[in-house]
């Protein structure tokens, strides 16, 4: 990835841990951007989410096996709905 995506990706995920919501709108008022427009900050939010650059499966990972991993030998059923994965 290109070092202005990662640099980018850490302010969107604090912003997430911050507002505890996906909603762009509300995401755009805690993000530590130099504009004080919140159209602008929801602008550049809405550029960087849709950056075909951006592999999410890349990203997520990570997570996902840290989170895996910190289950150790726990029974989960996972439940997957086929309609919100087209």
């Amino acid at each position: 990835m290109r070092k202005t995506i990662l640099k980018k990706l850490p302010l969107v995920v604090a912003a997430m841990i911050e507002a505890r919501t996906p909603n762009t709108m509300e995401l755009s008022t805690v993000l530590p951007l130099g504009t004080e427009h919140a159209d602008m900050r929801e602008q550049w939010l809405r550029r960087l989410l849709t950056n075909p650059l951006i592999d999410s499966a890349a990203v997520l990972e990570p997570f996902a096996r840290g989170a895996l991993q910190n289950l150790g030998d726990f029974l989960i059923f996972l439940y997957l709905c086929v309609r919100y994965l087209e």
